[in-house]
C-alpha cells in the first residue's frame, strides 16, 4: 500500500507540476537516445539491427521529429531495422504521411515489423501501407533471417487483442534458431520455445515517466514485467525498446525515446 500510495504521490508530482511538465513534454520527449546493445547469439554472421517501435505516429504527426529519427537510424548504417508495432495510436487516416517518411529508412537486408494493440483496428490497412514501402509484416509468420544460414525471423501478432500464436514456430525446422518479434515482452514468460535465441519487443514505453527509486509510475497490460532493456533467463534473451512515440499524457520524464543498435554477434 505505502508503495502504490508513494507511486501515486510522484506521478501526480511529475505530471502535474509545471516545470517538469514543461521539460517532459518540449524536451525530453523528442531527445532520442541511441542505445547500442551487443547481444551475444552464435549468429553465423555478424549482424548490425536497428529496433524502432511504438511510433504512435497519430494524433500529434510530428514529421519533423519523425524525419529526424530516420535520420538517426540511416546513420547508424543496419544490415535490418526491426518495428516493434504501434505505428498509429488510434486512427489509419495517417498512413499516406507516415509511410512517406518510412520509405526512407535505409537497411541492407530490408525491413520487417508486426502488429502492435493499437494498430489492431487498422490491421489489415497497417499492413499493406507498410509493405507497399517495403516494410514485411509479420503476422504469425516465419522468414529465413536474411544473410544467416539456418536462422529464422518469426513475428507474433499481439497478446492483448487474442490473435497470437506460435504455429510459425511450430512448424519451422527442428533445427533452426529464432529471433523473435513480439509487439508485448511478457508474453517472454510464456513462449519458451528454446530454439528462440533473443525476443525483440516494445509496447511499455519504459513507462514513459520514471521516479528516482521507483522506477515506472505506469506499464501497460502484458508490459508490467520488463520494463526496457535487456533481460536474460537461461540461454533466452529479451530487449525491450522504450519507443519514441507517447501515447495517453504526452510526456517523457527520465525516459527518453529510443533507437536501439543491436550489435549481434
Amino acid at each position: 500500500m505505502r508503495r502504490t500510495f508513494l507511486k501515486r504521490a510522484a506521478l501526480t508530482a511529475v505530471a502535474l507540476g509545471g516545470g517538469a511538465e514543461v521539460y517532459g513534454h518540449a524536451l525530453e520527449r523528442h531527445w532520442v537516445e541511441v542505445e547500442r546493445v551487443p547481444v551475444t547469439l552464435g549468429l553465423p554472421q555478424p549482424m548490425r539491427v536497428v529496433v524502432l517501435g511504438d511510433l504512435h505516429y497519430d494524433p500529434l504527426k510530428e514529421e519533423k521529429y519523425l524525419r529526424e529519427v530516420i535520420e538517426t537510424v540511416n546513420s547508424l548504417k543496419p544490415d535490418l531495422i526491426f518495428f516493434t508495432g504501434d505505428f498509429i495510436t488510434h486512427s489509419g487516416e495517417c498512413l499516406p504521411e507516415l509511410t512517406g517518411i518510412l520509405a526512407t529508412a535505409q537497411a541492407v537486408h530490408g525491413c520487417y515489423g508486426v502488429i502492435g494493440n493499437h494498430d489492431c483496428n487498422e490491421e489489415e490497412a497497417v499492413t499493406e501501407a507498410m509493405e507497399a514501402v517495403g516494410i514485411r509484416i509479420l503476422r504469425n509468420q516465419s522468414v529465413a533471417l536474411p544473410g544467416q544460414p539456418g536462422w529464422r525471423l518469426t513475428g507474433i501478432m499481439s497478446m492483448l487483442l487474442g490473435t497470437q500464436n506460435t504455429s510459425a514456430l511450430q512448424n519451422s525446422p527442428a533445427d533452426s534458431r529464432h529471433i523473435l518479434l513480439a509487439h508485448e515482452p511478457d508474453c517472454f514468460e510464456e513462449i519458451l520455445d528454446p530454439r528462440i535465441a533473443l525476443q525483440i519487443s516494445g509496447h511499455t514505453h519504459g513507462g514513459q515517466i520514471r521516479a528516482p527509486f521507483l522506477g515506472a509510475l505506469c506499464l501497460p497490460k502484458w508490459g508490467k514485467r520488463y520494463e526496457m532493456g535487456l533481460y536474460r533467463r537461461g540461454d533466452r534473451q529479451l530487449y525491450v525498446n522504450r519507443g519514441i512515440g507517447t501515447v495517453g499524457i504526452n510526456v517523457r520524464v527520465n525516459c527518453r525515446p529510443e533507437v536501439t543498435l543491436l550489435e549481434m554477434v
